[in-house]
């Protein structure tokens, strides 16, 4: 049985506690799809240090109860604790997965093939460290933090 990874999952779920009702962290059971190929990796959790204030944020998908759709859900601390945001809305969960964007320069979709959607950014120039966010074998985003509008932003890698 993986008691560890249940003592994993506390701290991160009282933080969200009375943020995040609907919502659950992931169990074995859920261990399906595209989430269940690589028994060593598991791609709906990644901490790192998005804002560059020596505290670890985190980023997880999360399950709705009762349902199988879910979230892409990140605590990112700041100046009066962590802020809890719904990210993203997800039909199928095990279809997505998130990992590190180690910070740096990063080329986008629209640096790469010209295609620019909801910006003309060629190149990412990250100061800290990112999640990536995936659809297996498909389209990827770089979340990342914006130092100038103190925020969280994305933008496409692929498509």
């Amino acid at each position: 049985m993986m008691r560890g990874f249940k003592v994993l999952l506390l701290l991160p779920a009282f933080l969200f506690a009375g943020k995040l009702e609907k919502y659950r962290f992931p169990e074995l059971t859920d261990q399906t799809g595209e989430w269940a190929r690589d028994p060593y990796k598991i791609p709906y959790f990644v901490q790192v240090d998005m804002n560059g204030d020596n505290t670890r944020d985190s980023a997880w998908i999360m399950i709705r109860r009762g349902d199988t759709t879910g979230a892409l859900v990140l605590m990112v601390s700041g100046k009066t604790g962590f802020d809890t945001l719904v990210y993203d809305l997800i039909e199928s969960p095990q279809s997505k997965g998130i990992e590190l964007l180690e910070k740096g320069k990063h080329p986008t979709l629209c640096g790469k093939e010209g295609r620019c959607f909801d910006t003309n950014l060629k190149t990412l120039n990250m100061k800290y460290d990112g999640v990536l966010y995936y659809f297996f074998g498909s389209s990827t985003r770089m979340i990342y933090w914006d130092e100038k509008e103190g925020k969280v932003k994305d933008v496409w890698e692929s498509d």
